[in-house]
């Protein structure tokens, strides 16, 4: 009996270090997401600030596009764009600058942030908000861009392709669904959308023709297509990840998690993973099995060097193992309510989050 006992006080005193071990590693490694600045402004719905060398790009408030010094967040210039009013993420490529606001399109040389051209690409839609109100509603997506070309997606039903140079209308293609706010994509030849027509469509790049569309069974809000060799995630309004083989047009699988996904998933060799207000989600990208499940709920994530950056319902802005889901590191930003996503660079992490600006030091784990 004695050497019983013996054994059993042995196997305690392990479990009891093993959980204080467990313990001790998160509270550790919590403090590994170090922050470099904080820069706090007067506008409370930021979104995803746009990188160009050492300054990045984000809209401050509505009306004000702001240029703002990567090391410290220091604001540098200002800009007032054609128009004011609701906008998206402003896309910065080869030397200008894309900015969606109120239903323009509107291109800047990077260098001067002089204004080369605006084109309105959205008619103000006439919407009933079904409580005795409504009014005129100017709705555009994100862009994506080529060498020649940028395109987006209108609430007047319809996806563009504008001359990058001139602002010039090249096409305009009808879509069959009046919201098709998730940003298009370029990949295999095609540009991809997806929307409340509850269909990945592939159009031709040059011409607007409609190659092919595939229906996927549920709306797509701003979880438009990314896209890792011949494979388009999506994100659904019924809460799926659903994968589309781009080459043979068919759904490769889709898995449901949860309950609305609203931001793109984010997507490597080993991973996609996906957030809604009850959880965050890794899944296989070849099976869609779900790997694992965090409880919390989130918002945008981007996987970096075997983690997964995102916002989190409890208020913190986190750092996950993408193997597992178990939080590294955490860091309290005060607000349940994002509208971006995390921008991943060599050496710090840039996030917006509800009236701030972040920056931390990147993490350094296993390769994704």
């Amino acid at each position: 009996m004695t050497g019983l006992w013996r054994i059993l006080l042995l196997s305690a005193v392990l479990m009891l270090a093993s959980s204080q071990d467990s313990v001790s590693s998160d509270t550790g490694a919590a403090d590994t997401l170090r922050l470099l600045w904080k820069r706090t402004t007067p506008w409370k719905y930021l979104r995803t600030p746009a990188i160009a060398d050492s300054t990045f790009y984000l809209m401050i408030e509505y009306g004000k596009l702001s240029e703002l010094n990567l090391r410290d967040g220091r604001a540098l210039r200002e800009v007032t764009p054609p128009v004011s009013g609701g906008y998206k993420r402003p896309v910065v490529d080869n030397g200008s600058l894309f900015l969606v606001c109120d239903g323009n399109l509107t291109a800047y040389e990077i260098r001067t942030l002089a204004p080369l051209w605006s084109t309105d690409v959205s008619p103000p839609q006439i919407f009933d908000d079904g409580c005795g109100g409504g009014g005129r509603l100017h709705s555009l997506s994100s862009v994506c861009v080529d060498a020649s070309h940028v395109y987006v997606c209108s609430s007047d039903t319809s996806v563009y392709c504008v001359d990058r140079i001139t602002g010039d209308i090249e096409w305009k293609q009808p879509l069959k669904s009046v919201f098709s706010l998730a940003q298009p994509c370029l990949a295999e030849g095609c540009l991809l959308t997806a929307g409340h027509d509850a269909m990945l469509s592939a159009f031709d790049p040059t011409t607007g023709e409609l190659l092919w569309d595939v229906p996927l069974g549920e709306r797509v809000e701003y979880s438009g297509p990314q896209v890792l060799g011949n494979l388009a995630y999506v994100g659904g309004r019924g809460g799926s990840v659903i994968c589309v083989d781009i080459l043979t047009h068919a759904i490769r699988w889709q898995t449901r998690v949860g309950t609305r996904i609203r931001r793109p998933v984010s997507i490597t060799e080993h991973l996609v993973c996906a957030a809604d207000k009850q959880g965050v989600y890794g899944l296989d990208p070849m099976s869609g099995a779900l790997l694992w499940r965090r409880d919390t709920g989130g918002q945008g994530p981007v996987q970096a060097d075997g983690l997964v950056y995102c916002f989190s319902a409890d208020s913190n802005f986190v750092a996950l193992d993408s193997r597992t889901g178990r939080t590294i590191a955490a860091y309290p930003i005060g607000s349940d309510v994002f509208f971006s996503q995390p921008v991943v660079l060599s050496d710090r992490i840039l996030v917006a989050a509800h009236n701030s600006i972040y920056c931390f030091e990147r993490l350094r784990r296993h390769a994704d």
